[in-house]
């Protein structure tokens, strides 16, 4: 990470945006590997639409498709109910787990922790 060329903190909505609409194609890992590097590395504005173009089209991802993106009222839509969710269950730090869709486990744990959880959420359950 070079610190030094990122000149300004940009608003990501379009990048989380693109994070979205691209998890549905397996690409969404990708493309967020492209974000960090241009971001943290590069210094790039990735609240600029045609360098999210740019990085998508360096993954080999169709330009037409990240200008509907952009452009889906849809899309935009399900990204603002992921937040809202966000919101709900309170996370506020990654990883954050979510078991049952209620039991909410931020940060790192072990696996056995992880691994009780579970075991714990399929007693309750059954």
């Amino acid at each position: 990470m070079n610190f030094s060329k990122r000149t300004h903190y940009y608003n990501t909505h379009k990048a989380d945006l693109l994070l979205h609409v691209f998890e549905a194609s397996n690409n969404q890992q990708a493309m967020n590997h492209k974000l960090i590097g241009a971001y943290f590395k590069r210094g790039l504005n990735i609240s600029d639409t045609q360098t999210l173009i740019d990085l998508s089209s360096e993954i080999g991802l169709d330009r037409v498709q990240v200008v509907q993106a952009f452009l889906s009222i849809e899309q935009t839509a399900q990204l603002e109910l992921k937040k809202q969710r966000v919101e709900r269950l309170k996370l506020t730090s990654v990883p954050a787990i979510i078991f049952n869709d209620s039991r909410v486990v931020s940060g790192s744990n072990s696996v056995k922790y992880y691994e009780q959880i579970i075991i714990n959420s399929t007693q309750l359950n059954a």
